[in-house]
């Protein structure tokens, strides 16, 4: 193969790398934005603040409850580095979830580089290896991290929930 080809073939993977991270609906990375005058439920952030210790806490109520308001008003009155993702039925998908998460982290630490960006492209590949790889990946930041999952319950795979639900126990702070 010539160098020619070789670098044809690198711009092309570089390319489809950069598409496939394009894919992100970037306002899935944002939480929802409280006004000032809304209504602080105080004895929901109480429970909220008894949590922070845990490495799981799992907000649930029904549809329209204001769950992801309510989070996103603890977040304000904190001083967390965090990622929030809104997820959606696409994040069934193991690669569209990478995608997702690798977007977060690089929203969060832009300078950084991640274990994440190296299976991007990954094909069948086992999900404690994904996981192994996020733990690792914040678990080198000096901060503490609160990676909040809104609509979870969208997540239907059981296999990748418990991969997920692996990572939260074994990480500081996961919403």
């Amino acid at each position: 193969m010539s160098e020619i080809q070789k670098q044809e073939i690198k711009i092309s993977e570089a390319s489809y790398r950069n598409l496939r991270f394009a894919a992100v609906v970037s306002t899935k990375l944002n939480k929802p934005v409280v006004p000032s005058n809304f209504i602080r439920r105080k004895s929901l952030f109480e429970r909220l603040e008894n949590n922070e210790h845990v490495p799981l806490t799992l907000v649930s109520a029904a549809t329209g409850c204001g769950k992801s308001t309510m989070v996103s008003q603890w977040l304000d009155t904190k001083n967390y580095t965090y990622g929030w993702l809104s997820i959606d039925t696409e994040h069934n998908d193991v690669q569209v979830m990478i995608a997702y998460l690798l977007a977060i982290l690089k929203k969060v630490w832009p300078e950084k580089t991640f274990g994440l960006e190296y299976l991007i492209d990954g094909i069948n590949l086992p999900l404690n290896a994904i996981v192994s790889t996020l733990i690792n990946d914040i678990a080198r930041q000096d901060e503490q991290f609160v990676l909040v999952l809104d609509d979870y319950h969208l997540i239907r795979r059981k296999r990748y929930m418990k991969s997920l639900m692996g990572f939260a126990s074994s990480w500081k702070t996961f919403i």
